[in-house]
């Protein structure tokens, strides 16, 4: 009776831990991918950078202008012009390196999720390969070089 119970408990885990993988721990990584997303683009402060694209270079502006003085004004205006394109190609080199960033996260994170999603397939056939491979180790004359490979992973449960 012992050895039917812990056979029934033995398929429930398997059951269990599958019913985890494929729903709780996939939502889980997809959170993760969320959060990663999410403190990337605030830690390159995208959407900020986006609003003030044209804004001077850390705000350095001057303010003299005067039609007496012609020189002084275009002085200004000048610098003016070359302090907001300093500062549009510092915020574009910025918001450049964040969709960057974003976008490799994006891209490492697919093979992650695929390779979690077939991670039980490579787990048991691993496991069949390692049994045949062991087999064929501790008796090489006495076994036929096409053992099935799903009697190898018969053997794995029984």
């Amino acid at each position: 009776m012992r050895g039917i119970l812990k056979e029934i408990a033995m398929v429930f885990l398997i059951r269990d831990y599958l019913r985890w993988h494929y729903t709780a721990a996939v939502r889980e990584l997809l959170g993760i991918l969320g959060n990663l997303l999410w403190f990337f683009a605030h830690l390159f402060s995208l959407r900020l950078l986006l609003t003030t694209l044209f804004t001077p270079f850390y705000r350095i502006q001057e303010d003299y202008f005067s039609m007496a003085d012609i020189e002084k004004t275009l002085t200004s205006i000048t610098a003016n012009l070359v302090s907001r394109v300093v500062g549009f190609i510092f915020r574009l080199v910025v918001i450049a390196l964040g969709v960057i960033t974003e976008s490799v996260v994006i891209l490492l994170a697919l093979p992650i999720l695929l390779l979690w999603i077939l991670l039980p397939i490579i787990i048991i056939y691993s496991l069949g390969l390692g049994v045949i491979i062991l087999v064929r180790w501790v008796f090489p004359p006495y076994v036929d070089m096409r053992i099935p490979f799903a009697l190898a992973i018969a053997a794995l449960f029984v």
